[in-house]
């Protein structure tokens, strides 16, 4: 599930590199804050069919094409927050995600 989550965030942070389109007219044009923008890009925002519907729809791709995977250099040079790479050990992947993920939190609550 947060691979998914993670993914779709990468992938929306992609389109909106691609498209031109910055956080706040992506929010928008969405209904979206911009708090709930970041979560979303970050792969923290729970994910409900008819969100994702829509935000495919705003780039006009597939649903699917928002759960691809475009590689590590593309999202590297997007900018995005998690590395879709592989792992020495696989099953640790959402482990490490996931300690990444509160740490992150936990900095956020200290700013």
């Amino acid at each position: 599930m947060y691979d998914d989550v993670r993914l779709f965030g990468n992938n929306c942070q992609l389109q909106m590199q691609k498209n031109k389109i910055g956080k706040s007219e992506f929010a928008e044009k969405l209904g979206y804050s911009d708090d709930e923008v970041k979560k979303l890009l970050e792969g923290k925002l729970p994910l409900f069919n008819d969100d994702i519907k829509d935000i495919a729809a705003f780039f006009n791709i597939s649903e699917s094409e928002m759960f691809k995977n475009y590689g590590d250099q593309a999202y590297n040079d997007a900018g995005c927050m998690h590395c879709m790479g592989d792992f020495i050990n696989p099953e640790n992947k959402e482990l490490i995600l996931d300690i990444f993920d509160q740490y992150c939190t936990l900095e956020e609550c200290i700013e």
